[in-house]
C-alpha cells in the first residue's frame, strides 16, 4: 500500500531522503505551495533552500473566512 506523508516537511533534502529510503511513496506540500507556488521549479533550478512556509496555518483560516486561500504571512511581510 502506498504511503503518503503530510505536514511539516519543508526541505528538499528531507523529502528526498524519505523517498529514497522507502519511508514514503509521496509527500504532500500543501502549505508550502500556498506560500511558494513555484517551489518545485526553484528546487529544480538548483535553489534547494527550505520552503519559506512558517506553518502558521493562517492560509487555511482565511480560506474559510474569505473563500480563497493565500499566504497571509507573506502578504503581511512576515516572510
Amino acid at each position: 500500500m502506498p504511503v503518503g506523508l503530510v505536514g511539516g516537511i519543508r526541505s528538499f533534502e528531507v523529502a528526498s531522503e524519505l523517498l529514497e529510503k522507502g519511508y514514503a511513496d509521496l509527500i504532500s506540500f500543501s502549505r508550502p505551495f500556498i506560500c511558494e507556488p513555484q517551489l518545485i521549479r526553484r528546487w529544480k533550478e538548483g535553489d534547494l533552500r527550505k520552503a519559506q512556509c512558517i506553518s502558521c496555518s493562517e492560509c487555511l483560516l482565511v480560506g474559510v473566512k474569505e473563500g480563497g486561500i493565500y499566504c497571509v504571512a507573506r502578504k503581511k511581510g512576515r516572510i
